[in-house]
């Protein structure tokens, strides 16, 4: 029995943020417990215990797992195992999820959050997920950030959304979630009464539209009675091949999107090499030739700016010319801007913009 004071933590407070999510999750420890889940039994169960100096959270359960959260500080954190002077008790069973997810990779935020969403766990709960390679993590009250991401379809899976649901795969990033609205090319020929439908390029999945079909990317030889399916730059290859307008049918998400209240990725066919933030809007090019994985998560990295009102984003991206992982420093000023615009068109160069690169400890704190 502990010889000190049950009694709440006064250093540690960690239960009324959003979004916690111990990294690595080697600081949370899963323990047994058949005791009373009430805070101050959990506060008496551990004060005095002894825990590893790299346990800071510990995921209590019975045999019908119930489960707590509780954080906790140590006398030390130098000796290998040290006695714990305070407890903060995050969630009863109450406010506990439980979810065995073996697909899911507990060292990923978004991963969580996603996996908290599709259970219905809200801002005032906790999910404990037991996961890949059988560890266990959770995520305390989540709130992530939601993405918008506008993409046309085909081909399947769109492709921004795509890209960007790998940028979370892998990106040191807080919780994100994504939200694909999606402009289905069928349905905008549906709408359109034609002899003929041209379309930018050939993708699956537009056959039996009801009449021909022609691929602007293909430069038909004879000029038909059809109406375009595309945007701004789609009508500028038509004037140079054809020397004419035809009716259209907008496509652009950038068009259709217009202002949002809400932070949203999409691509625009007229952005060539760069990446261009609009308000809420955060826009990539439609095609990019290396690494358009790097021009998602720098839409990501900008909105995540905007929305945290902040003055410098750290977030990790793969450094192809070395072969390592380097943490990229985004700061709104003239330099960096113009040093991240090159790298955007030019990702797989790194040697003319090491200032772009620098060590963890050295960028700023992570988001």
């Amino acid at each position: 029995m502990s010889t000190l004071e049950a009694k709440p933590t006064s250093r540690l407070s960690y239960r009324g943020r959003r979004n916690v999510v111990p990294l690595p999750y080697r600081n949370v420890s899963m323990q047994p417990y058949e005791g009373a889940f009430t805070e101050n039994a959990l506060i008496a169960h551990l004060l005095g215990r002894e825990a590893y100096r790299r346990t800071e959270f510990i995921v209590l359960h019975d045999p019908a797992d119930a489960m707590a959260v509780v954080a906790i500080a140590k006398r030390n954190n130098e000796e290998l195992f040290a006695e714990i002077v305070e407890v903060e008790v995050l969630a009863l069973p109450e406010e506990c999820i439980f979810v065995r997810s073996p697909e899911t990779d507990c060292a990923n935020r978004s991963a969580l959050a996603e996996l908290a969403h599709e259970h219905d766990v809200g801002s005032d709960r906790t999910l404990v997920v037991w996961g890949r390679y059988d560890h266990v993590n959770f995520i305390h009250r989540p709130d992530p950030l939601l993405v918008q991401i506008i993409e046309v379809a085909p081909p399947e899976p769109p492709k921004l959304y795509d890209l960007a649901r790998h940028v979370l795969s892998y990106a040191d990033l807080p919780p994100v979630r994504l939200e694909l609205e999606r402009i289905e090319l069928r349905d905008l020929c549906k709408v359109a009464k034609a002899e003929a439908f041209l379309v930018p390029c050939r993708s699956g999945g537009l056959d039996d539209l009801g009449a021909p079909l022609y691929f602007l990317d293909e430069r038909p030889a004879q000029r038909q009675n059809w109406i375009l399916i595309g945007c701004e730059r789609s009508l500028q290859f038509h004037r140079h091949y054809y020397g004419d307008e035809p009716p259209r049918v907008e496509m652009c998400p950038r068009v259709i999107a217009g202002e949002r209240n809400q932070i949203t990725l999409l691509k625009c066919c007229l952005l060539e090499f760069h990446t261009e933030r609009h308000g809420n809007v955060a826009v990539v090019p439609w095609a990019v030739d290396r690494r358009p994985d790097y021009v998602a998560c720098h839409a990501i990295g900008v909105a995540l700016a905007k929305t945290h009102d902040l003055d410098l984003v750290t977030y990790r991206t793969s450094n192809a010319a070395h072969g390592m992982n380097s943490a990229l420093r985004l700061n709104p000023t003239p330099a960096l801007a113009r040093r991240a615009a090159a790298l955007t068109m030019h990702p797989h160069i790194t040697a003319d913009f090491d200032e772009g690169y620098c060590p963890q400890h050295l960028a700023g704190p992570v988001i």
